[in-house]
């Protein structure tokens, strides 16, 4: 977690369960609507990403109608999986 102007801005990564041992997965990301836009998310998220092993997986799941998030993590490199 870190803040910004008294604003709190969260991000949480998870190391993997026991059954996916080879995955990590992406939590929660949120920004303060007032501050979306501004490039926290993807420093957030980038910044969390530099910090996983080249080995692992990294699993999220984003609402389908969260065209913002899914536009952050594409451009990212995320891809969808079936």
């Amino acid at each position: 977690m870190t803040t910004r102007s008294s604003v709190v801005l969260w991000w949480s990564i998870l190391p993997p369960w026991d059954d996916v041992a080879e995955q990590i997965f992406v939590i929660d990301l949120f920004v303060h609507p007032d501050h979306r836009g501004e490039g926290i998310g993807r420093t957030l998220l980038s910044t969390a990403l530099e910090r996983v092993p080249y080995d692992r997986i990294i699993g999220l799941r984003v609402e389908s109608e969260n065209s913002a998030a899914i536009a952050l993590y594409t451009s990212i490199g995320f891809t969808q999986a079936n």
